[in-house]
């Protein structure tokens, strides 16, 4: 997350992402420059999978936040792609549809908790059935790490969009966990997209903190996810691991 960078995004009220200039506001998470980094060249990726006539890629973005991943993503792929971003927190929604206004991208969020029983029957209601792809950056800080932040990172920023378990979650896995389980219920079949006129595409593709890649590329395999990659940001350190299956 570049959590050491946070005092250089501390301005009035906004920060550049990538491309773009998004709104910021605690207890909202404030994006950071890594993950625009992974997030841009999935998009270069993405690019080169679209064949001539295919139709638009559905995607949903979990734990969105202030939406800056889907805003990315529309940036770069226009109307190519179709997504929507879901968080559990009110703020960051409101938030959301703030820099929806002020991009004027055509993305759609939506309040909704990932780990709620009806979650994958409200995706596929929202979306008018199961999806292409899934990417996140969601909390995944183990509750040891926190303790050592910062206290400008911690008095700034909402703990439940920095941990992975606010009542002692200590490996920084549990939302990792969460999306691999709901792979199977999210997912189109391979064939779906292929014939929708995408060939390759990665159906999964999740920040990391530095040391999870090994971690969180077991827990995609066992969402059904074949082959499974590590990026690196432009620090040269593991920042995303993306799925195929």
């Amino acid at each position: 997350m570049g959590l050491t960078l946070l005092d250089s995004f501390l301005t009035a009220g906004s920060t550049d992402f990538g491309p773009l200039t998004l709104k910021c506001q605690a207890p909202t998470l404030i994006p950071r420059p890594e993950t625009a980094h992974v997030f841009g060249r999935l998009a270069d990726l993405l690019a080169t999978c679209r064949t001539i006539d295919a139709s638009p890629l559905s995607i949903v973005d979990l734990c969105t936040g202030s939406a800056p991943i889907p805003l990315l993503l529309r940036h770069y792929l226009g109307s190519q792609i179709r997504i929507k971003g879901y968080d559990y927190s009110q703020p960051a929604i409101k938030l959301a549809r703030e820099n929806i206004t002020s991009t004027n991208l055509e993305i759609q969020v939506e309040q909704a908790d990932i780990f709620d029983t009806s979650f994958s029957g409200t995706v596929r209601s929202d979306m008018g059935g199961r999806v292409d792809m899934v990417v996140s950056n969601p909390p995944y800080i183990p509750l040891a790490e926190y303790r050592d932040l910062p206290a400008s990172v911690r008095d700034w920023e909402d703990p439940a969009a920095l941990l992975d378990c606010l009542d002692g979650g200590e490996s920084g896995l549990r939302f990792y966990e969460r999306i691999s389980e709901l792979l199977p219920t999210l997912l189109k079949s391979k064939e779906q997209v292929q014939e929708a006129g995408w060939k390759d595409i990665p159906r999964v593709a999740v920040e990391i903190g530095s040391s999870q890649g090994m971690d969180v590329k077991s827990i995609l395999r066992e969402g059904g996810m074949r082959r499974t990659e590590v990026w690196q940001d432009q620090f040269d350190k593991p920042r995303m691991v993306l799925g195929w299956d």
